[in-house]
């Protein structure tokens, strides 16, 4: 355990990075040990091995201890739309967004993408939840959840009875164990997208598919009557498990 929280490359000069550039420091300062066996990495070389591992908490060497710092803090941002490089017309604007994540709750940075056809990729929000990040609303989404912590949750009501509030707790404490009361609660929200998410993914195991005007599904979109409700299979249905001749029987055999 006393190996983990040190690493004798702290403080040494990153082997792994491009150290053509001068004005860059390069010292080894970061360990993510969320990634399994990974080496201590200057602040380039952490930034670009979580591109895709955005919301991983990494450990900056101080001099004396490692302390528990977010990627957003280091520098990541993360952008929408050309997987995860940056628009080449999004300029320098960016956006705070509450995230929701299955290893806690933080504050990111998010770029959007400002192309010509960004408006033929749907709004904010649909190109929130096509990056795996589900918008607590449609409108102004100011915090998503995670597919991975949706997903999770949902599991956990299935086989442990863990409510929202108490998970939310759980991810609290889990951001900042020592003061998870200057973590922001996102029972509320969490709780609200939990339901859309449930509620899209009936429609998607019923084989619904809403009308898809340029602007996103259309809200107004309505099922009939039953539509998603599953057939007991021992009640008799006329046509599916029933003879054909039903009504040519006796009333007392029907």
């Amino acid at each position: 355990m006393y190996e983990r929280e040190y690493d004798s490359r702290f403080g040494s000069v990153c082997p792994r990075c491009d150290k053509s550039d001068p004005s860059v420091d390069h010292t080894v300062r970061y360990k993510c040990f969320e990634c399994f066996q990974a080496p201590p990495l200057c602040k380039p070389c952490i930034l670009d091995a979580h591109k895709h591992a955005p919301f991983h908490d990494v450990h900056e060497w101080t001099g004396s201890y490692l302390r528990k710092v977010s990627l957003s803090s280091v520098g990541l941002v993360i952008c929408l739309g050309h997987d995860e490089e940056k628009c080449p017309s999004a300029g320098d604007a960016r956006m705070k967004m509450t995230i929701v994540h299955g290893g806690g709750i933080r504050e990111m940075e998010i770029v959007q993408c400002t192309c010509g056809d960004s408006q033929a990729k749907g709004s904010l929000a649909l190109r929130l939840w096509r990056s795996g990040l589900f918008p607590a609303t449609f409108i102004r989404p100011g915090t998503v959840i995670s597919a991975g912590a949706l997903s999770d949750f949902h599991l956990l009501t299935q086989t442990a009875k863990v409510n929202a509030t108490a998970f939310c707790t759980f991810l609290r404490r889990k951001t900042d164990y020592w003061a998870q009361d200057t973590v922001k609660n996102r029972a509320r929200e969490f709780f609200m997208s939990f339901r859309m998410y449930c509620y899209l993914n009936n429609l998607k195991s019923n084989g619904f598919d809403a009308p898809r005007p340029a602007s996103g599904v259309d809200p107004g979109y309505e099922l009939s009557p039953g539509s998603m409700a599953v057939l007991c299979p021992a009640c008799p249905q006329p046509s599916i498990n029933m003879s054909p001749n039903w009504r040519e029987r006796d009333e007392a055999l029907r």
